[in-house]
């Protein structure tokens, strides 16, 4: 009778082990989860707030009222290296 115990009480815990290790989640799949849960929740707060605020349209700027784009250099390549 013990050798039964024994002998299912061995193939039980390899069994498990073996189940458990499927049961982690995968760190990629967990990231595209919490990615896809963030997107619903922002759309579902959009929906709820064009409900609350009146829809109105927004016209572009005229051209002259338009700020000029302005390349920003490194903050590295505004200071001199060695003083």
């Amino acid at each position: 009778m013990n050798f039964q115990a024994g002998l299912f009480s061995a193939s039980l815990t390899s069994f498990i082990t073996d189940k458990i290790r499927g049961l982690q989640a995968d760190p990629a799949q967990q990231m595209v989860y919490y990615n896809q849960q963030t997107v619903a929740l922002l759309a579902q707060i959009s929906q709820q707030l064009s409900a609350l605020t009146p829809q109105i349209p927004i016209r572009p700027l005229p051209r002259h009222l338009t700020l000029p784009l302005v390349h920003l250099l490194p903050m590295s390549e505004l200071m001199p290296i060695g003083s």
